[in-house]
């Protein structure tokens, strides 16, 4: 059917093929997060505002806010221990402590007070809805049976709204607070 040296063309062609298909399966991936540690992995999924990869002791989901950077390294044989044989290029290049340590600490100190901010206006806006809301209570006890029926499930209805404001307001002031406790742990962990 083929001549011989279109077999043996066809032959190098696939060969070729194989190896590169092979070689970008070997590909590693070393995930750097912004607190210095590395991962290496063969693999990671990028699922919008996280990612996930699997290592030995299973499948591990990070945030994007965490992780420094992505860098596609050759692949590292393994020994039997499972200890990189051959050491990457990227694996010299170690932040020093002194010179991470400042910049951090500005960014940490900086994200402290957008989170105090942050939470000062919840609590304003929370004061005030529960204010409202104590003026509406307060307007149907005054007003008593004068108050038309409909007007008083018109200020339920008000009241009720104004309720569920006053939870999505908690809600994200306990966010706020949680931020700010891993803020406060990751500043106090250096």
């Amino acid at each position: 059917m083929f001549p011989s040296h279109n077999k043996i063309l066809v032959s190098v062609s696939l060969f070729f093929v194989f190896i590169l298909i092979s070689g970008l399966a070997l590909a590693d991936y070393k995930i750097i997060l912004k607190n210095g540690r590395e991962f290496v992995v063969d693999e990671y999924k990028d699922m919008g505002s996280k990612i996930k990869f699997y290592r030995e002791g299973g499948e591990i989901e990070l945030d994007k806010a965490i992780i420094k950077d992505i860098k596609k390294t050759k692949a590292v044989k393994r020994t039997e221990d499972g200890a990189p044989s051959e050491i990457t290029k990227d694996a010299d290049e170690k932040p020093s402590a002194e010179k991470s340590t400042q910049p951090q600490k500005q960014e940490i100190d900086s994200k402290l007070k957008d989170v105090a901010g942050k939470k000062a206006q919840l609590r304003a806006e929370g004061e005030k809805l529960i204010a409202d809301k104590k003026k509406l209570e307060e307007d149907i006890r005054k007003k008593g049976r004068v108050l038309a029926i409909r007007e008083k499930r018109e200020i339920e209805k008000q009241i009720s709204e104004l309720e569920g404001k006053i939870k999505k307001v908690n809600e994200e002031i306990s966010s706020a607070d949680k931020e700010e406790a891993l803020l406060l742990k990751e500043a106090g962990g250096r």
